[in-house]
């Protein structure tokens, strides 16, 4: 899923980078995912606690079954286990 360009937002200089992740388990036609994304965008532009600098979703694909490969999960993953970000934000 794309998402639009991330950067730290210029009134807040000092908030602490995040990763975002989204999920949801039927195919995403009422753009639930980009409305929790712009939610974690506004709550960041109006608290100043974090940016958002890197994100990922998974759409249409369910999370409960053992058997399913969520791809940007497991890409969120890498960049989460590498150390540099310490907020996750869902």
């Amino acid at each position: 899923m794309e998402f639009p360009p991330l950067s730290p937002l210029p009134q807040w200089p000092d908030a602490d980078p995040a990763l975002w992740y989204g999920r949801m388990s039927d195919l995403d036609k009422d753009a639930r995912i980009p409305d929790q994304f712009a939610r974690g965008q506004k709550y960041a532009a109006l608290t100043g606690e974090y940016w958002i600098a890197g994100a990922w979703a998974d759409d249409g694909v369910s999370a409960w079954r053992e058997d399913v490969v969520r791809p940007e999960f497991e890409r969120f993953l890498s960049v989460l286990r590498a150390g540099k970000y310490r907020l996750v934000v869902a």
